[in-house]
């Protein structure tokens, strides 16, 4: 028997009541790790309002809220050519690991 055991979370940042960000986060076991695992699936912030802390607050937040889950590891990925989304991430613990492969499928708009 299969069974999901995976939670999804969206996180919104708000400045004078307009979304400026967001996030969205999942947790689960995996058959490669021993405890839960964490993925921050989306992590962003508005242009405009960029290098005000709003992103640091949010990944901040994930962070916390995968801890409490008993996470021991958080993924995340990011697009080759988003270096300044690189370097923030850097600045914030996490280190490149490897990459990803996408191959889209004929049922994929």
């Amino acid at each position: 028997q299969l069974k999901n055991c995976a939670t999804s979370i969206a996180l919104v940042g708000v400045e004078s009541e307009r979304v400026v960000g967001f996030a969205t986060l999942e947790f689960g076991y995996s058959i490669a790790h021993d405890h839960p695992v964490g993925r921050i699936a989306a992590l962003v912030v508005d242009e405009p309002v960029r290098n005000r802390g709003i992103g640091a607050s949010l990944l901040a937040t994930c962070e916390r809220m995968l801890i409490e889950r008993g996470v021991e590891r958080i993924v995340l990925t990011s697009a080759n050519h988003r270096e300044a989304a690189h370097r923030f991430y850097e600045r914030h613990g996490y280190q490149g690991t490897g990459r990803r492969f996408v191959k889209r499928t004929a049922g994929e708009g």
